[in-house]
C-alpha cells in the first residue's frame, strides 16, 4: 500500500512517514501539490495526506486535481483549527478527514486505518 505524503515541511513529512510505514505501507513523498499530483499519476496511491499551510491555495487545488483524476481517491487533511474556511474547502472538495495538528501518533495512525479500513490488515499498526 502506498501513501503519499504532501507538505512543504521536510520535519511533518518525515513525522508522518515516521507514523504510518510499515511491512506493508510505504511512503512518497511531495513537498507541493504539483509534485504530489505528479507522483499520483503515476503510482498506486490508497492515501493521500495533504498537509494545508497558512497559504492553503495551491493545497486546496491539488485536492481538486486528484478527486477530479479518481473522485473514490481518499484524502486526508492536516492543518490547525484557526484555518476553518480552508478545512472546510477541503472536505467540500473531497477530503474525508481532518487533522489537528499537533496530532498524537496514535490518533493519526487510526484515523489513517479507519479511511483505510478493509485495504490493510490492523496488525501493521
Amino acid at each position: 500500500m502506498v501513501v503519499l505524503i504532501v507538505s512543504p515541511s521536510p520535519f511533518l513529512r518525515k513525522l508522518i512517514k515516521y507514523t504510518i510505514e510499515g511491512p506493508n505501507i510505504f511512503s512518497l513523498e511531495a513537498a507541493n501539490s504539483q509534485e504530489g499530483l505528479a507522483l499520483y499519476q503515476t503510482n498506486p496511491i490508497s492515501l493521500t495526506i495533504m498537509d494545508l499551510p497558512l497559504a492553503a491555495q495551491p493545497a486546496l487545488e491539488g485536492i481538486s486535481q486528484i478527486m477530479s483524476l479518481n473522485n473514490n481517491a481518499k484524502i486526508i487533511v492536516t492543518g490547525i483549527y484557526s484555518q476553518s474556511a480552508s478545512i472546510a474547502k477541503a472536505l467540500e472538495l473531497g477530503a474525508m478527514d481532518f487533522i489537528n495538528k499537533p496530532f498524537s501518533q496514535y490518533e493519526f495512525r487510526q484515523r489513517i486505518y479507519n479511511i483505510l479500513q478493509g485495504q490493510i490488515d490492523r496488525e501493521f499498526f
